[in-house]
Order: C-alpha cells, then structure tokens, then sequence
C-alpha cells in the first residue's frame, strides 16, 4: 500500500476488550503499528523489514518478537506478517485532491445543466404579428386643423366656469368662441365670462339660445355682447323677405356711433 498521510482511529478503540488486554505500553506498540502500516513500511517486503520495524518502536529484535506475540494472541495483528487485522475493513483508501476537485467540478456543471434545462426559455420564430407595427394608419391620425385647434385649447385654456349663465354652451361654440377672443388679443377671463352671463341671460328670455347670442358676438367680431343684437338678426331676416339690403343692415350696426352702446370687456 502507498504511503497514507493519515489513517482512521475509531473512538470505540478505549472501549475494545483486545487492547484493554494489554498492558500500556503495548497499547502503543499496536498504534505504532497502525501507523507503520499506513506508511507503506509493513508492507515493503523487504527482507530488513523486521529491523525497521524495531528501529520505529524503539525496540530490539527480540523484545520486538515478544510484542508481536502478545499482539497476536489477542487478535489485533497477524504474527508471521505483522498486518493489522481487519484494516481494510476499518479504512478508506485516501483520494488526492485532484480527484476531489475533479468530482466536485462534475457535480456542479451537472447541477447547472439542470438548471439551464429547467429555466431555458423558447425563442418565438420572427413573424410580422410579433413585431412592433411601425406602420401608421394615415386616415385614423389625421384630424382636421379645427379639431387639433379645440383639443389645444381645451388643454392651454384654463377651466371656465358658467355658473352666471342660463345653460353652458356647446363645446363647439366654446372653442370657436375662445379663438376668436385670441385672434382679437383680448383672451377670455372668468370675469368678462361672467358679464357676458348677464346678456345670456337676456337672450334667453328673448328665446335665443346661449350658443345663437355667443355666435353673434363672434359675428359682430367684438370683445364684448348685447342681447339686442339678436333682435336686429330678426330684422335682417325679415328684411331678405321684403328685399332689404342685409349688408347695408350689418354695416350699419358697426357705425361708430353705436360703440358707446356695447358693453366692451
């Protein structure tokens, strides 16, 4: 057997009726033994092999016979060979560390190839349904000018509140009413929103609706609106009946003279 670094001593060895047998010293010899054997020296075949065994205990040859001997005839060693009994059963044949390393390294990759078998996931084929559409629909995201134009407004124009007029106009009405406030610089506040409530409220009683008096302020191209207008409406539709000029009727309403009678905001 190669040399061994080290070799198995049970703890059941202070209790083993054999060795409690022998007297102390003897005790060692056995141990003694045991390590010869693990260091290949029992084992060599060499015809000194007896002389080397007595210069490691320490012992002549003939003491050396004697502890044999008594060794024997309690069953912890052969005599003629000086083998430990039972050692294979007892001990293990030592792996290097290479072995070691190598068994180690096979467990792990077989761990993680289980791993990747388990966890791999499935690659989809490339079709034209899994792919982003980076095709736009034309149709479906055009909107006209006038729509884009609401939607902004909705968006930069902060909520007005129509709780001083009759009903609310239309969102339509609204945002056309909004614009036209913009492109004669005088934006919309929530106080000229108010006294224009007032004359709503007067178109109201007259039977005009909220959007017909905000549709002819915006007519009249002012900041500001009266309810009479809407009764000169009246009148330019009666006078296309009779043959009345309606251009010379608006003209007329945008005489200087009468600026004094519109409420401004």
């Amino acid at each position: 057997m190669s040399n061994m670094p080290w070799f198995r001593a049970y703890t059941e060895m202070v209790d083993d009726e054999k060795l409690r047998l022998l007297a102390f010293e003897d005790r060692w010899h056995y141990v003694a033994l045991l390590c010869l054997k693990g260091q290949g020296v029992i084992d060599s075949g060499d015809t000194l092999m007896l002389r080397k065994v007595a210069v490691k205990l320490g012992l002549d040859l003939r003491t050396l016979d004697d502890v044999v001997r008594r060794l024997s005839e309690v069953g912890l060693i052969d005599q003629d060979t000086l083998q430990p009994l039972a050692w294979d059963k007892r001990q293990m044949k030592s792996d290097s560390s290479a072995e070691r390393v190598a068994r180690f390294r096979a467990r792990k990759k077989q761990e993680q190839d289980g791993k990747e078998g388990s966890n791999a996931s499935v690659t989809l084929p490339k079709r034209p349904g899994n792919a982003l559409d980076k095709e736009t629909d034309k149709e479906g995201d055009t909107d006209t000018e006038k729509d884009k134009e609401k939607t902004n407004v909705r968006r930069k124009t902060p909520a007005l509140e129509f709780s001083a007029w009759p009903a609310e106009p239309s969102a339509d009405v609204v945002a056309d009413y909004l614009r036209h406030r913009r492109e004669i610089k005088a934006p919309l506040t929530q106080t000229a929103l108010n006294r224009l409530g007032t004359e709503a409220h007067r178109a109201l009683e007259m039977g005009y609706s909220v959007d017909d008096f905000l549709a002819e302020c915006m007519l009249r191209g002012w900041r500001g609106g009266k309810a009479s207008w809407l009764e000169g409406r009246n009148e330019s539709r009666a006078g296309q009946a009779s043959g009345f000029d309606p251009l010379a009727y608006v003209n007329r309403h945008r005489q200087r003279e009468e600026i004094d009678d519109v409420i401004d905001i």
